[in-house]
């Protein structure tokens, strides 16, 4: 994580110096203002979206460092799904009945995903529990070891 920030920003900037550095640089909207207000109205919105991209990140990391790259990807299907219905919620976007399908396949497929993954959990823990239940010896018995001989 130390290390992918720096070099996603040292990749990214010469490509904004290129497209949009001086254009942006010499534009009232941020240097060349003749009033604070909005120049830290612009570098808080600036802020904000820097903040959002790195928390974005950092949860992709700790994501697929604690469970599986297939965990991130049905993650990210999640995260579009939710992306469309706040399109159509908000901002007016309309669903045709084929998007609707599509949409309830995707939901589908993400609950059959954690409820297998939530069942072999569940079974693998009992598994684990019957194991050491079995390696207790009975109330009663002699345990032999090979320290005894």
């Amino acid at each position: 994580m130390y290390h992918l920030q720096p070099l996603m920003f040292m990749g990214l900037l010469p490509l904004f110096l290129f497209n949009e550095g001086l254009s942006l640089s010499t534009s009232e909207k941020l240097f060349c203002v003749n009033e604070l207000s909005p120049m830290l109205y612009s570098l808080a919105t600036l802020s904000i979206g820097g903040s959002l991209a790195f928390g974005l990140v950092f949860s992709e990391f700790l994501l697929v460092s604690k469970t599986s790259s297939l965990t991130l990807s049905i993650a990210g299907i999640f995260k579009e799904v939710c992306t469309l219905l706040l399109a159509e919620g908000l901002m007016g976007d309309r669903m045709s009945g084929l998007n609707w399908m599509s949409f309830a396949v995707c939901v589908s497929g993400i609950a059959l995903h954690l409820g297998l993954k939530t069942y072999y959990s569940i079974s693998q823990n009992s598994l684990v529990e019957t194991a050491a239940h079995r390696k207790q010896p009975r109330p009663g018995t002699t345990v032999i070891t090979s320290e005894g001989r």
